[in-house]
């Protein structure tokens, strides 16, 4: 799959004239080249066995060299995981914990938080710990 180059951000954006909107975290606005990718992929998911296996490999190997660009870094310094899930337990799993070490979250945070850190305590020395989610008062 070759990616196009988009010049035009703007044209990508769809206009949205009644409201500001600002929930970017869990269901956000998708451009239209992001639109264009999710479709391109959905077709392969529909005949999986037509999918040139290389594609695999070669995704991986381009988004690594893109980043690497973006930050800085060699393309092996950079994981290509299947979500925040999988990124995530590479990183609990990889820290080095010492006693005393702590694992501090936030109540009602996505599971991944708990799923997560929570085992680090097993066969560690590290200790997880929730806290209650801040009140803010607007006005």
């Amino acid at each position: 799959m070759t990616t196009q180059v988009v010049t035009n951000w703007k044209r990508e954006w769809f206009e949205i004239k009644d409201v500001t909107y600002l929930n970017t975290a869990a269901h956000t606005v998708m451009p239209r080249v992001s639109i264009r990718a999710v479709e391109h992929a959905l077709e392969a998911k529909k005949f999986p066995h037509r999918v040139d296996e290389s594609v695999w490999f070669e995704a991986p190997v381009r988004i690594r060299k893109s980043l690497s660009k973006m930050i800085g870094a060699k393309p092996e310094e950079i994981a290509v995981t299947t979500g925040a899930s999988a990124g995530a337990a590479v990183v609990a799993y990889g820290l080095e914990w010492k006693r005393g070490d702590e694992i501090i979250t936030v109540q009602r945070e996505f599971p991944l938080q708990y799923a997560t850190w929570k085992p680090m305590e097993e066969g560690r020395e590290a200790q997880s710990h929730c806290v209650a989610r801040p009140v803010y008062h607007c006005g």
